[in-house]
């Protein structure tokens, strides 16, 4: 076990990284509850745009309840080190995809009923994700999706750092008008589960390149192939509400 304290929390090890942080299992010694713990990076500690985008996060998620929605536990600086804890979850759609060419439909179906009913609390709450991807859907002990990292969600409460003319998310699975720079709402996170659900059903993204431009200017100017010609023993109705959340038009999504 590491010996680094974070506040009231023993680091075990690190479970992911990236640019602007890390993720760590980590025990809460006060409560001996096992939690996930997202600590910023110190060289980016000291800047302001991410200490907000950081502790927005966390005023969002803690303001979601919903059992398919990773819970916040805790947020807090100890030492100039800003951290969010958790609910610790075994593993991830993103996962899942990289061991399975596919999934059956029910289960397709499944995971994609349970991240709708996630975003569509953030919706309601006035949320929304503008990130919605396999890696960020974690799954539980009992195979209950969660959605998770709303680290470039936009909340109609709060200020917004991410406003038209900036493109933040994951090229993959963005829709045309985010791809394009433009405003992104509710119904851009609709086109994202959309991608994420023919992603599932078929084993393969929407739209591919050799490049992330080329992959937003697919989802810009581009039809995706039909799902059924991937996989053609999905149902008809189910083939109709996978290429529907798909419309070009964010209007024609529902």
């Amino acid at each position: 076990m590491s010996q680094e304290r974070i506040g009231k929390y023993q680091v075990i090890e690190e479970i992911a990284s990236g640019m602007q942080g890390a993720v760590y299992e980590a025990l809460d010694v006060t409560t001996n509850q096992l939690v996930a713990l997202k600590v910023l990076h110190p060289t980016i500690s000291g800047s302001a745009d991410y200490i907000e985008r950081f502790e927005r996060e966390a005023r969002i998620m803690a303001s979601i309840d919903h059992p398919n929605v990773v819970k916040v536990l805790d947020f807090g600086r100890e030492e100039g080190r800003y951290y969010l804890a958790l609910e610790l979850l075994p593993g991830s759609l993103g996962r899942i995809l990289s061991t399975s060419e596919s999934l059956p439909i029910d289960g397709a179906v499944h995971f994609a009923i349970q991240i709708a009913d996630g975003v569509a609390a953030a919706h309601a709450a006035g949320v929304t994700h503008r990130d919605i991807k396999p890696q960020n859907v974690l799954i539980d002990r009992d195979g209950v999706a969660k959605v998770t990292d709303f680290g470039i969600a936009r909340a109609e409460s709060l200020a917004s750092m991410t406003g038209t003319g900036t493109m933040l998310g994951t090229p993959y699975y963005m829709s045309p008008e985010q791809s394009a720079g433009e405003f992104a709402d509710a119904r851009s996170d609709v086109y994202a589960l959309g991608c994420v659900l023919y992603e599932l059903l078929s084993g393969e993204t929407v739209f591919d390149g050799t490049t992330p431009l080329a992959v937003l200017r697919k989802h810009m100017d581009e039809q995706p192939r039909p799902i059924r010609v991937l996989r053609d023993d999905v149902p008809q109705e189910l083939a109709e509400i996978v290429m529907r959340s798909l419309h070009k038009d964010p209007d024609l999504r529902q």
